[in-house]
């Protein structure tokens, strides 16, 4: 208890606000939408709101399960993680119905094959019969660049709707001060690059904690 008497003054309180950087570029923090529409779903989202926020590890800006929150900057969280799940919702509906179509071509096609004497009974006039075959191929075979481009559009309607929230990495200098580092602490400055402040940060204790 003494301890923490002692260090009273030097500890922040409240919501993570208090510990937001006021005059800072945050665009090269933001997520992109490539993270956006890959990883989404596994991002644990804090508001400046918030009176918590995970542990920040040293893979931090690289890796985004478990490695630390990302920062809400604006928008309805529920109202874009709603609309992204709307839209993977019927683009699996799509897929999975040109799949079942894609099935059931084939399965027509190998129900006319298996009943042609000359595609059992001799090989050069099975190969002559490929053309044929092969005629079919490129409208079943579209439908596999189809739906890679169903898939494409899917991600990039599911990055665009959570964009909207501005989801940022915290800064080097707001996870120190989370880790009660004081304000002069030195980071680097410009001759450290971010990765490598995340870096040293992610092996950190609070050092509040280390000293009571």
């Amino acid at each position: 208890e003494k301890s923490v008497n002692v260090l009273s003054p030097f500890f922040k309180r409240g919501d993570l606000s208090n510990f937001i950087e006021d005059n800072v570029n945050t665009d090269e923090f933001l997520l992109s939408d490539k993270v956006l529409s890959k990883y989404g779903r596994i991002l644990d989202v804090v508001q400046s709101s918030s009176a918590r926020s995970c542990c920040f590890t040293k893979a931090y800006g690289q890796y985004y399960e478990r490695t630390g929150s990302v920062l809400q900057q604006a928008g309805d969280i529920d109202a874009a993680y709603k609309a992204a799940e709307e839209i993977e919702r019927n683009t699996t509906n799509k897929i999975e119905t040109q799949s079942s179509t894609i099935v059931n071509s084939s399965e027509e096609l190998d129900g006319t094959s298996g009943n042609s004497p000359k595609a059992e009974g001799n090989c050069s006039e099975a190969g002559g019969n490929s053309p044929e075959d092969a005629g079919n191929s490129p409208e079943a075979a579209g439908n596999g660049p189809e739906m890679a481009g169903d898939e494409n559009e899917t991600a990039m309607a599911v990055a665009k709707c959570l964009s909207v929230l501005k989801m940022r990495f915290f800064t080097p200098r707001e996870i120190a001060r989370l880790l009660g580092f004081p304000e002069d602490f030195d980071l680097g400055g410009s001759a450290t690059s971010t990765k490598q402040k995340y870096r040293t940060l992610g092996n950190s204790l609070n050092v509040n904690v280390v000293a009571i």
